[in-house]
């Protein structure tokens, strides 16, 4: 049973209860008033005091839940802010040394940096399960249902694979929808793999750590754990190793030198390359800025990675989830660029009338495609999607779908189903 429905009957039982002694004293007070109370009510107020007690236990198991879900969930912008602080005491120190102060040993400062911060990040948190237990961190509430009796259990249909699972072979996601272990599963672990999927979510909201973690076990949840650090770290270094290129984490960072783990390679974290004794940083591969500017390709101003438009409005969202410009790069809707390049939007407006045609598209539909397309800002997606029946190939992932696919009536985008609730 769940907590809530548990302290539902627990308040239904503990009303009916009070209405009951309640009842008994105004029959008291009406009759022959007694000096002492019979043994059905002593049994009564006592079956009253330990119903108030299983409840009050009760409502703190669920506040302990929770909290314990909220450091899960906080884990990764600790780590974050935790960089933070280390980018700023490095900054600090060559401030300093280029003052001409006295700076103490970096050593001694990172010692001193790494016991302050060890108050932030302690053992991991003893989870309480659905049914008041107290679980060690790496148990499943799954497992805990599992000492259900099975005819108890509740069998849903999996919202990506369609097929029907019991309730503890089943995750729900924020939004209300149910995935089975194994699509959840391949899910968040395609997330780590195409940066475009993570975080794993469905319908724009976001897998919470702590369920994967109940759900899923504790492996994948720390896998996932890790790949948030990598995914929101807006410093993001990779080992300069080419054999290796291996993320390296905050920890292993140290005044803009990041030691990877796998190969004790070191790593500038300002300019991505071998460390260096030289300042400032050596300046970018020539050739590498040279074919961007031929192409017309973009730098990302959130994780700094260069972005190729080759189809659609300028309106980019970079694998990273940072939303901006194409033409000029600022940040989504600070800007006054045109919303099309012109022959990305005819181009995009054949695409649309000519893709179930065997011949060329006429080109007055063409025209009033690209008009409505120039009118419209990007799609949100938002609407009620029309099936299409057929084979067909999705826009995004490029599978081919053998009986179906969806269609967003706005842009006229067509995607499977897996790509409408998890990559969008």
């Amino acid at each position: 049973m769940d907590p809530l429905s548990a302290e539902l009957i627990l308040q239904i039982v503990q009303g009916d209860l009070q209405d009951t002694l309640r009842q008994r004293q105004n029959s008291s007070q009406n009759g022959e008033l007694r000096n002492f109370p019979s043994d059905q009510e002593l049994a009564l107020r006592e079956w009253e005091a330990q119903l108030q007690q299983y409840l009050a236990t009760l409502i703190d198991h669920q506040m302990a839940h929770s909290i314990s879900n909220a450091v899960q969930d906080d884990g990764v912008a600790v780590t974050i802010a935790i960089e933070e602080e280390r980018r700023a005491l490095a900054d600090r120190v060559t401030a300093l040394r280029v003052e001409g102060h006295d700076v103490p040993n970096p050593e001694q400062l990172m010692v001193q940096e790494n016991a302050a911060m060890a108050g932030l990040v302690g053992n991991p948190p003893t989870i309480v399960d659905a049914q008041g237990s107290f679980l060690d961190p790496g148990t499943s509430s799954s497992d805990c249902q599992l000492q259900e009796p099975a005819e108890n259990w509740r069998r849903l249909p999996c919202a990506s694979c369609a097929a029907v699972f019991p309730s503890p072979q089943l995750m729900e996601a924020p939004c209300g929808h149910i995935y089975c272990r194994g699509c959840a599963t391949h899910l968040i672990e395609h997330s780590f793999v195409d940066e475009s999927l993570f975080p794993p979510r469905c319908c724009r909201l976001a897998f919470p750590v702590s369920a994967v973690r109940q759900i899923l076990g504790l492996d994948i949840a720390n896998r996932y754990d890790e790949k948030s650090i990598e995914r929101n770290d807006p410093y993001r270094t990779y080992c300069s190793n080419p054999q290796c290129a291996q993320y390296i984490f905050p920890a292993q960072v140290a005044f803009y030198v990041g030691t990877c783990n796998t190969c004790a390679q070191k790593t500038c974290t300002l300019c991505k390359k071998a460390e260096h004794p030289q300042c400032p940083c050596p300046a970018e591969d020539s050739e590498v800025l040279v074919l961007a500017e031929q192409e017309g390709w973009r730098r990302c101003p959130g994780c700094r990675n260069l972005v190729e438009l080759k189809d659609g409005c300028n309106h980019i969202t970079c694998r990273c989830r940072f939303e901006f410009c194409y033409i000029c790069g600022t940040p989504w809707r600070r800007c006054r660029c045109e919303l099309w390049d012109e022959e990305r939007l005819v181009h995009r407006a054949q695409v649309l009338v000519g893709r179930d045609q065997p011949g060329p598209p006429p080109q007055a539909e063409v025209q009033r495609v690209a008009r409505y397309l120039r009118q419209r800002e990007s799609c949100d997606h938002e609407d009620d999607w029309t099936r299409l029946d057929g084979v067909y190939e999705c826009e995004h992932c490029l599978e081919e779908l053998p009986y179906f696919i969806l269609l967003c009536p706005l842009c006229g985008i067509r995607a499977c189903v897996r790509c409408k609730y998890n990559r969008f």
